[in-house]
């Protein structure tokens, strides 16, 4: 029997008409996005696609196939958000999360739980203090059965604490350095931890509390307002550290340039939650996951 996947798989082949760039767009890898077109084919018995060097293209009998799979994705997905407007919550859903994210994309993810499940009541808990930040898992602890965590940070820094949780990873990103384009070290490759500290340098980092707390011995500080960062970055000799899909966001269109950052650790972003969290959030849950990978794969949530 034919999967609404499978289908959903074939339609954004057929949008891309490439293979790399649907299974980047699904999260797949490219032998495994094949492998499913080509059990479409089998399944249905006709060839869907031509390849060729310069792409993917349908055939006769996958033009005719088109619309029929669009009608079935379509009405499947009009299915799910009718069943899904009639959830009832015997509880709001409480998500903890560091400013940044507030500022940049829980406004969209918001607007799409709220349009699947309109019933959803939701406590957004972005305006943490720094003491509150680095115990974040207390919350949950505190709240299991109705709390869920958006958070970025280098592993080493949670320690343990991670072992007891369920962990959605989302995404891994290198840290670059963020400078206005008039900058003294503008002309150099790469920055490493050693040369800001050699330089005393004036560096701002993005509001992550799980940081490397050697950074602290030196000019380092930590910030989340965006208009402070862009005049930080652009009217003095700040450097700003950050994930790219966090800073190409908010330096978009700004006269700034970006260096890798050696000698500091990846970045890790997470959906964190208890396994007492009540089956009744797993849909939003699911939703919430889909929506974060695709804004820190560079994507808008759809």
């Amino acid at each position: 029997m034919v999967k609404i996947e499978s289908l959903a798989y074939f339609l954004d082949v057929c949008e891309t008409q490439s293979l790399n760039q649907s299974a980047r767009r699904l999260f797949l890898t490219q032998p495994g996005l094949t492998k499913s077109i080509q059990k479409l084919e089998d399944e249905i018995g006709v060839p869907l696609f031509e390849r060729t060097q310069s792409g993917v293209f349908l055939t006769p009998s996958g033009k005719a196939f088109r619309p029929y799979a669009e009608k079935i994705v379509t009405t499947y997905k009009e299915a799910i958000t009718g069943a899904s407007q009639l959830c009832a919550f015997s509880q709001p859903l409480n998500i903890f999360t560091q400013p940044i994210f507030s500022e940049l994309c829980m406004s969209l993810f918001l607007n799409d739980l709220f349009k699947r499940f309109p019933n959803l009541e939701v406590n957004l808990v972005d305006n943490l203090t720094w003491t509150e930040r680095k115990n974040m898992f207390s919350f949950i602890e505190d709240r299991p059965c109705n709390s869920i965590m958006l958070v970025s940070g280098i592993l080493s820094e949670f320690g343990t604490q991670l072992e007891h949780y369920n962990v959605v990873s989302l995404g891994t990103e290198d840290t670059v350095v963020y400078m206005n384009k008039h900058h003294p070290f503008r002309r150099k490759k790469e920055m490493t931890y050693d040369f800001l500290v050699e330089h005393n340098a004036e560096v701002c980092f993005w509001n992550n509390p799980y940081f490397n707390p050697m950074l602290l011995q030196t000019n380092f500080s930590s910030v989340s307002n965006l208009t402070i960062l862009k005049n930080m970055i652009l009217k003095r000799d700040f450097l700003v550290c950050f994930p790219p899909q966090i800073g190409d966001r908010i330096f978009q269109n700004e006269e700034v340039i970006h260096l890798p950052l050696r000698g500091f650790d990846s970045v890790h972003y997470m959906l964190v939650f208890s396994d007492a969290l009540s089956k009744e959030f797993y849909p939003a849950l699911r939703l919430l996951k889909n929506d974060a990978l695709n804004f820190f794969a560079g994507n808008e949530p759809v």
